[in-house]
């Protein structure tokens, strides 16, 4: 499917912010999801100016981070195309309220909720974070819902990421772009107790 820079921004704001928690429409390549009456289907969007070519793993996993079930596709993409790229189809019946499906692609990643968080059944998460000289690394021993950074005693601080979901498994790099003074991070989850690490 082709689509002119308006046309896939659109599409990026409707979809991004659902399934990864931030509009980081600065990415050239976006991995996400798209549900329709009919199913759901794990999209490329390629806004570079290179193909883009790579496997695509999309996994159905429980909120505690066990692997229920896992597609692979191989996928290019041409620059300025959108491309509906894997049918979740053959990975079953998903419940709604205890799993989530997770897209990775070429290093990026995104992760698909099927219902909102009243009806979720979401463990106890703990927050694990580290500070490194890129910024903080955050990870989580079980599905984190709406993961926020804020400075400590500070107004208008800027990070590379913010108010975006977790899955288990790995962590998450977060660049501090402008601390606005402060001298302390604060990380917590809709699921999770806050932690605090000192920059």
């Amino acid at each position: 499917m082709r689509a002119d820079a308006t046309q896939r921004r659109q599409w990026a704001r409707l979809w991004w912010p659902r399934t990864h928690g931030s509009p980081a429409l600065q990415e050239p390549v976006l991995v996400c999801f798209e549900r329709t009456p009919d199913g759901l289907a794990a999209w490329i969007v390629n806004d570079s100016p290179e193909p883009v070519a790579g496997t695509l793993v999309v996994t159905r996993e429980r909120l505690t981070g066990e692997e229920v079930g896992r597609l692979s596709a191989d996928v290019e993409v041409a620059p300025a195309e959108s491309k509906r790229c894997l049918d979740t189809v053959d990975l079953g019946p998903i419940s709604l309220r205890g799993e989530f499906l997770r897209a990775e692609f070429a290093g990026r990643s995104a992760t698909c909720l099927l219902t909102g968080e009243r009806y979720l059944h979401l463990p106890e998460a703990t927050l694990a974070i580290r500070r490194m000289c890129d910024g903080i690394e955050v990870s989580t021993d079980a599905f984190a819902r709406q993961v926020t950074l804020d400075v400590d005693g500070a107004s208008g601080a800027v990070f590379e990421d913010n108010f975006f979901d977790l899955p288990p498994g790995g962590g998450r790099m977060i660049g501090v772009v402008d601390p606005a003074g402060g001298r302390r991070v604060t990380v917590r989850a809709y699921n999770s107790g806050p932690v605090a690490v000192d920059l």
